[in-house]
Parts: C-alpha cells; sequence; structure tokens
C-alpha cells in the first residue's frame, strides 16, 4: 500500500483562509498531501455571532460562506472536529457531511476510514476530570466502536490528554505549557484506541512527545505493543517559530505495516502514560510514608528541609510476592538506579510490603515520586522520599538500604542485585549453574525456557521455568508469569494437534523461604478422557490423604501462600489449590503419583525409577524438539 501523506493543523478558529493559503503552499512545494486533518477548534466563538460585543464585524460571519459559494475553494480534502464552538451550521448531533465543496465535518464521535487510514476521532470540550456525564458516554461509545484487530492509525481530538507528560524519564516537557493540561476524558479514549499518531489542539502550544508503548496489565498474549506518537498542534496563524500549527506526517496504514515494523520502538520510547492513575501524589509532597510524617496527611505533614534522601525512594502497599527483580523492573524507566531492597521479616523472611529504591540521580528519584500510584506487581505503588534519620535520630546511609549489612560493594548488574543468585551455582535449573543438564533444554524464551523432565513419566514431560532464580509460583512477577503462560498455550495447541490429548500442569512449592528451590512447573500430556476426570481425581487422591483442594484460578493472588501444590488442567477450566498447613509434613511425590494413577501408569510414581541413558535423553529433546517447533513461539518472534 501506498504512505499516506497527511498534513495535521492545530486550531483553525475561523481563521481558514490563512490556513488554506499556508497549505496550498505547502502542498505544492511538497505534495500532493492526500488530506488536512484539523485538530483543535476549528471555528472560534466570534464565528457564532453575539459572543463578543466589541468585534460587531465579526457578528454572524460564517468563515465557511465563500467557501460554500465556490469563490474559496479547499486546496487539499479536510476534515475537521468542534470542541466549544460549533460554527453556525452543526451542532452535537450533527453526523459525517461535507459542509463545503472538500471540507468534511466529521461527526461528533466514531472512527473512519480516510484515504486509507482509520482516524479515530472525538468532539467536545471537557473537564480536566470529567465522570459519569454526556461527556463520559461518548467516549464511552466511541471506545465500544473500537476493533482490537482493526488497530486506529490516528486519533484527532480537541483537547490533550490529562497525564500525557507522566513517564516522561528525562526527556523535555512541552515548553510554555501550563502544568496539567488536558482532560482524563481524551487520556482514556488514548489508553483505549491505542492509536499510532494522537493530534490535539487547544494548548496554544507545539509539542511532540518521546513515542510510548501501548501495554496494559490485562492485554491478551501476543498483544501488539506498538508506540504512539502524541503531537499537540498549536494555533493556526500563530506567529511564535517555535510552535508549528501545521505539520506534515507520512503515515503507513496499520494494516500495511510488518509485526516487526508495529512492534519496533525507537531509543527514547517510554512506558504509557495512561497506565498510571492521572493523579499526581501531591498529597505527599516531600513526605515519606504516613507513619514518618507524625500521621499527618497533605503537604502540612511535610517534613522539615533536608530530612529526606534526595535519591532514596521509600516505596510502599507492595503485594507480597514482590521481590527486587520486579521493583527493578518497575522502576527502571525512571532512571539509573543503584541498588534496590524489599525490606522482609528478620524470622520468616517474608516481604513485609514495602522496600527502597537508591538511583544514582535526583531527577530521576523526583520523577519516581511524582509518578506514585502506578502498578506494581498488581497494586497502586506509594512512592516518596525516604526519610533520612533512622529511628534513633542517626543519619542514615544508603548502605543501610543496601541488600547486605556486610556491606561489600554491590556491583551495578541487574542479577547481583537478586539475593538468592548467590545461589545458583549449586542451583539444579539455573542456566547459569554447571549442573543445569543443558541437554534437556529444548526451547528458551526471554524469561522462561522449556526443559524435559529427567526420569519423565512420557517422553513430552517437559518443564516450564523461569531464567531467573525465583522459588515459587506466587513470587513469579507478572513479566515472567506471561511468559510461562505464553508456552502453556503452546504446549496445549501442540498436544491437541498431534497428539489429538491434552494436558496437566502441576507445581509443588516446598521450603520457599530457603530460597533454595528453584519454581517449575511439570506439564504432561494425557488423554481426552483423562482431563475430564482429572478434577475428581485429583480431589479424591487429596480426601484419602487429608489434603483439601479448592478451585482458585487466582492463587498467584494470594498474600500468604507459602508452601502448597497447585494443579491446572487448562481445557477443564480447572485450578485446584492445596496449601500445604504450617508446620506439617508435605508428601513430596503427591502430585506425580496423581499423575501417573491418571495415566495407568503408577509404577512410573518415582522419578528414580523412570531414569534414562544419556543417549535417550538426548534422543528424546532432539524429539520433541522436532514436534514442538512449529507451535513454539520463541522462534516466531525472532523471525
Amino acid at each position: 500500500g501506498r504512505m499516506p501523506k497527511v498534513l495535521v493543523c492545530g486550531d483553525a478558529q475561523g481563521n481558514l483562509d490563512e490556513l488554506f493559503n499556508r497549505v496550498a503552499t505547502v502542498n505544492a512545494k511538497n505534495g500532493p498531501f492526500d488530506m488536512l486533518l484539523c485538530a483543535g477548534e476549528f471555528f472560534s466563538s466570534a464565528d457564532v455571532g453575539g459572543e463578543e460585543d466589541d468585534q460587531p464585524n465579526y457578528v454572524d460571519q460564517d468563515p465557511l460562506k465563500e467557501y460554500v459559494s465556490g469563490a474559496k475553494k479547499a486546496p487539499v480534502p479536510t476534515y475537521f472536529i468542534c470542541g466549544k464552538e460549533w460554527g453556525p451550521k452543526l451542532d452535537q448531533t450533527s453526523s459525517f457531511q461535507e459542509v463545503a465543496k472538500n471540507i468534511f465535518f466529521l461527526g461528533n464521535h466514531g472512527i473512519r476510514e480516510l484515504h486509507g487510514l482509520r482516524v479515530g476521532f472525538l468532539c467536545g470540550s471537557f473537564p480536566m476530570q470529567a465522570s459519569g456525564s454526556l461527556e463520559t458516554m461518548q467516549a464511552k461509545s466511541l471506545m465500544s466502536q473500537h476493533d482490537p484487530e482493526k488497530p486506529v492509525d490516528v486519533l484527532l481530538s480537541v483537547q490533550w490528554p490529562l497525564g500525557v507528560n507522566n513517564m516522561l524519564q528525562g526527556q523535555a516537557a512541552p515548553d510554555g505549557g501550563k502544568g496539567k493540561m488536558g482532560t482524563s476524558v481524551v487520556a482514556n479514549v488514548a489508553k483505549s484506541l491505542r492509536p499510532r499518531y494522537h493530534f490535539a489542539g487547544s494548548e496554544g502550544i507545539f509539542y511532540e512527545r518521546a513515542p510510548y508503548v501501548n501495554s496494559s496489565p490485562s492485554d491478551r498474549e501476543g498483544a501488539v505493543k506498538h508506540v504512539t506518537r502524541f503531537l499537540g498542534i498549536a494555533r493556526v496563524g500563530n506567529p511564535d517559530k517555535k510552535h508549528r500549527w501545521l505539520y506534515a506526517a507520512n503515515i503507513t496504514a496499520v494494516t500495511d505495516m510488518t509485526m516487526e515494523a508495529l512492534n519496533s520502538k525507537p531509543a527514547n520510547t517510554t512506558p504509557s502514560p495512561y497506565e498510571t492513575p492521572p493523579t499526581m501524589s501531591s498529597t505527599f509532597q516531600g513526605g515519606g510514608d504516613l507513619r514518618t510524617t507524625g500521621g499527618q496527611e497533605g503537604s502540612r505533614g511535610a517534613a522539615p528541609q533536608g530530612a529526606y534522601s534526595e535519591t532514596i525512594c521509600h516505596v510502599a502497599n507492595l503485594p507480597y510476592k514482590v521481590n527486587e527483580d520486579t521493583l527493578m523492573f518497575a522502576f527502571a524507566g525512571f532512571g539509573e538506579i543503584l541498588r534496590v531492597h524489599v525490606a522482609r521479616d528478620r524470622e520468616t523472611k517474608r516481604a513485609r510490603g514495602f522496600g527502597f529504591v537508591e538511583f544514582k540521580d535526583k531527577e530521576a528519584a523526583k520523577k519516581a515520586v511524582a509518578a506514585s500510584g502506578f502498578d506494581v506487581g498488581g497494586r497502586s505503588a506509594r512512592v516518596s522520599f525516604a526519610p533520612e534519620r533512622n529511628d534513633s535520630g542517626q543519619k542514615r546511609s544508603a548502605s543501610d538500604v543496601s541488600m547486605d549489612t556486610e556491606g561489600n560493594e554491590r556491583k551495578k548488574q541487574r542479577f547481583e542485585m537478586h539475593p538468592l543468585m548467590l545461589r545458583s551455582q549449586d542451583c539444579w535449573f539455573c542456566l547459569s549453574s554447571p549442573k543445569v543438564e543443558k541437554h534437556l533444554v529444548v526451547s528458551v524464551g526471554e524469561e522462561v525456557y522449556l526443559a524435559l523432565a529427567k526420569g519423565p513419566l512420557v517422553p513430552e514431560h517437559v518443564l516450564i521455568l523461569p531464567i531467573m532464580h525465583i522459588p515459587s509460583g506466587v513470587q513469579v512477577p507478572d513479566t515472567v508469569w506471561n511468559e510461562v503462560e505464553k508456552y502453556k498455550e503452546c504446549l496445549l495447541r501442540c498436544f491437541q494437534e498431534t497428539k489429538k490429548c491434552g494436558m496437566v500442569m502441576y507445581e509443588r512449592a516446598t521450603n520457599v523461604r530457603s530460597g533454595q528451590s528453584h519454581c517449575h512447573f511439570q506439564v504432561i500430556p494425557i488423554s481426552k478422557n483423562s482431563e475430564a476426570m482429572a478434577t475428581e481425581h485429583i480431589d479424591k487422591c487429596g480426601n484419602s490423604l487429608n489434603m483439601k483442594f479448592v478451585q482458585n484460578p487466582q492463587w498467584r493472588e494470594e498474600d500468604d501462600l507459602d508452601q502448597y501444590v497447585v494443579f491446572d488442567i487448562p481445557t477443564q477450566k480447572s485450578t485446584l489449590l492445596h496449601r500445604v498447613p504450617q508446620g506439617s509434613r508435605h508428601p513430596l511425590n503427591f502430585a506425580r503419583e496423581v499423575v501417573a494413577r491418571l495415566l495407568g501408569m503408577p509404577e512410573r510414581a518415582d522419578w528414580k525409577d523412570c531414569a534414562l541413558s544419556l543417549e535417550d535423553e538426548k534422543r528424546m529433546a532432539e524429539n520433541f524438539k522436532k514436534l514442538f517447533e512449529p507451535y513454539d513461539w520463541s522462534l516466531k518472534e525472532e523471525s
């Protein structure tokens, strides 16, 4: 497909002659352009008549009059929307129409195909935080027209999206902009439509934001994480050269792009500004956790100057499963991190729901505090500057916050931050360990890998393992879990199509606190018959040992899950969890016995009885690779 050439202007405010003269010049020089899109207000308040008494010459004047009569004409097809002002002939109920030769009103809101591009548009002028009113209905109606299978190329709005400057990570914010600009209505629409370009007017300045990645915790696997470029365009005829009011772009339609081009991210890409709640945490100006400010919320509780660290952030409201890596990952966007620390209980080593992140420079820490409320592991993290003093009133140095009290200088590599990494030398499942049996590894993703089981129940018995040393599934960060799910889906498809059977997956978490174990999920293909019986079979086997299994698809959200067994039968939408009570013995081989019986091979319950020679293992791995290759997502994404 050809790349449509598009011109975009900011608020025309009735100044059509100047607009079209300029467009004609640009079109002759650099054209031909397919269309002109007008962001911002197309009419001015004076066009309606009677608004501004000191300009009687404007009253009842219709800027389109000479274009309607044909005395003047638009040099390229022109499409516009309206904010507060609707001109003499249009109102909120008007639909798509040609108001003069080559000049089209797009309608109140919707998505239209224009010259090969899908263009979403929203009329109206909204308060900064709009809710529940007519206005949000309009935005909801627009969002409901969006089909995720057909991405939107361009979004056109009158106003800016509120919070578009969140997550800017040290890149320039708009020049001449007044702090908070825009409206939550447009932000919600941009977040939902994920356009590749978003143009808005109404602020009177030109601003090109660094591109941001569209993603949200609820994304389906394989969702396209393309970037959006937001541009604020200045007012037509504005004399300040710095604030451009006409912008030209060549935009390839999404439908003509390769997945690779769609997924590619420029170096200055930032996280999505809308995934953080638009309210900035102004209540904790300079404030640490409530406890440190004497319980006074708000700026009254602001600490005396100098009592707070400028580079160390205190992070509260963390879920139990967050570990140092999750924290690193969540904060890496703000700037270079020197160290992170998750506070843990001395006795039980359980996470206590807060931690610290130390940045290299003040700016990064400031940005992290400003973005307080963004998502870390499924909760809104409260980020504030850490108090400089500890309880005895002495200055607290960064080394107190560091992970190791021996104070040996931590290197800055990501893996060194993880206290469990030290054990990877002796771990059977760490890829970096001399003990790992590399010949059993059959697929390696970004965060997760696949290996054949030693002493397998059946030849296709595989393990899904995080590459990092994480003790249990509950503690696996969401980014890693998404990949576990990806492998699970690919394996299920592979078994269904090549073996006409389904599968069962289980994890047994024991002795998690020692940090010695490396989490792994066992996956075994089972017949369709067995799948249908599996849930009942697991229940029965459990009852015979007084083990209670409950359906709990949300088991990873459980806050105090330490030792457990979890079974997942994907085709039955059945996820069974058994918590091992504190202090009780955990029948180590239970899960494998259950599956061995389900397969009708109780004699294979002990893996040692099923051990194979090195030659057989290698052959088995080769066979599995061949079988799985057409389904392996990790191979598809590289090509």
